[in-house]
């Protein structure tokens, strides 16, 4: 069974955005649920751009996780090297879209700190800072955990901010690492991405992405895209 295939096994085509979104919320509402009956508390990371900006009012709004909030921790998967206040901050857009909504008690938000002088230097603070929340000493201890991940997908098969032929998605580098300006996409900064060991590691792997173009990339049967490299994801989809 050719790659394709076996992606779309595990593919969920909507009509519109809006039902991908909710679909999605429902899903991940199920299983914060389920993980809190056996745990203290919940990971999330969480992808920036604006697609998922939908996924995120409806899981602001989502009475399922009333009183649980205080519960849930929230890291971003990826971060663009921009102060917080730039339009292009996915701290900013999670926290506008997602935490702000949340009436009374808030999720405990990780957004990443770009007051740095470079990108490696802020990674290496958002890797310390994971594994303090992971309760885990440090890389030494393994790779820590998270609950769910959330992932888009570029029109050139980047996830996160990892891209196509990029050293990030080898499997011996730090969970979170620096990376180059693209020269090939928008917005041309320097990013901050979790890396392969990270995301795959993380119980549950889910893609929200839009556009037949996309789509198309499923088809490929080799791996030259970097959301190939995602073990067992599920795919919310739509035109």
């Amino acid at each position: 069974m050719n790659e394709y295939n076996a992606a779309l096994q595990n593919i969920l085509k909507y009509p519109n955005l809006r039902d991908a979104s909710a679909s999605l919320t429902n899903t991940v509402v199920k299983k914060i649920i389920i993980k809190l009956k056996i745990q203290d508390k919940v990971c999330i990371s969480l992808p920036g751009g604006r697609t998922p900006n939908l996924f995120f009012n409806m899981l602001a709004q989502s009475d399922g996780l009333k009183g649980f909030w205080h519960r849930i921790h929230i890291f971003l998967g990826d971060e663009r090297f921009v102060p917080y206040n730039s339009s292009l901050s996915n701290s900013q857009l999670i926290y506008n879209s997602l935490i702000a909504l949340i009436k009374g008690e808030k999720p405990i938000f990780y957004p990443v700190d770009t007051k740095f002088d470079n990108v490696n230097q802020v990674a290496k603070q958002y890797k310390s800072l994971i594994y303090k929340v992971f309760d885990m000493n440090n890389e030494s201890a393994g790779i820590p955990k998270f609950d769910i991940t959330i992932l888009g997908m570029g029109i050139d098969g980047h996830t996160a901010s990892i891209f196509p032929n990029s050293i990030e998605n080898r499997t011996n580098i730090d969970i979170v690492a620096g990376v180059d300006a693209p020269t090939h996409i928008a917005p041309k900064v320097p990013r901050i991405t979790m890396t392969m060991p990270l995301i795959n590691n993380s119980t549950f792997k889910f893609f929200l992405f839009s556009g037949k173009n996309k789509l198309q990339l499923l088809n490929t049967n080799n791996k030259i895209y970097p959301f190939q490299y995602v073990e067992n994801p599920c795919f919310f989809y739509c035109d």
